[in-house]
């Protein structure tokens, strides 16, 4: 990966996707194998005043271990501090920045009522938390290639060259041809278009 052009990618994370300003937390969400990306776009919200940027991992390779071996009542039960973390969200309103790379098969092996009761009775502690952030906070999901996305995309690729195809199918999707500076203009402009559009 080209570091420059995972800055201009990150910049435009920060920029023209989540709108970080001066001031503002940031909680930033991502698989393990995003630390560059991670990176750079931590640098690029602190560049942009953010008060402080807190980041929170996921591994798929071990959330699949959780649910072959641990019992779903424990893997639904929200700790105290999880909660809290939830419920000071409330009080902050902090950015959420999303980096999606994971395995689209992560769990496919899981029978689907497990994870539904996991995912129900985790529901009926944080989704009081979820409801009040609605509406009222800045968030965004950008995507982020990584070798079992990649292959699932481009088959036929060694892992490879399949990550760079991958990278350069997302960066096309977001307009990032040239700088950074070039690409937020064209999100600036096609925001004014949407925006016109809604008030027509």
């Amino acid at each position: 990966m080209n570091e420059q052009k995972l800055r201009d990618y990150a910049h435009l994370i920060v920029h023209a996707g989540a709108n970080v300003q001066p001031g503002q937390r940031v909680r930033l969400q991502a698989e393990v194998d995003q630390a560059p990306l991670v990176a750079a776009v931590t640098e690029a919200c602190y560049r942009a005043g953010a008060a402080y940027v807190e980041r929170i991992w996921s591994c798929s390779d071990a959330t699949l271990l959780d649910y072959q071996y641990a019992a779903v009542e424990t893997l639904g039960e929200v700790p105290h501090w999880e909660e809290e973390r939830a419920r000071q969200m409330t009080v902050d309103y902090p950015v959420r920045i999303f980096i999606e790379s994971e395995d689209p098969d992560a769990l496919a092996s899981v029978p689907a009522d497990r994870l539904a009761a996991v995912g129900q009775m985790r529901a009926r502690v944080l989704k009081k938390y979820r409801d009040a952030l609605d509406g009222k906070h800045q968030w965004l999901i950008v995507a982020a290639a990584s070798p079992k996305w990649a292959k699932k995309v481009f088959p036929t690729d060694d892992e490879a060259t399949a990550v760079e195809k991958l990278w350069d199918a997302i960066f096309d999707c977001v307009y990032l041809h040239g700088s950074a500076a070039e690409t937020e203009s064209v999100w600036a402009a096609h925001t004014a278009r949407m925006a016109a559009k809604a008030d027509w």
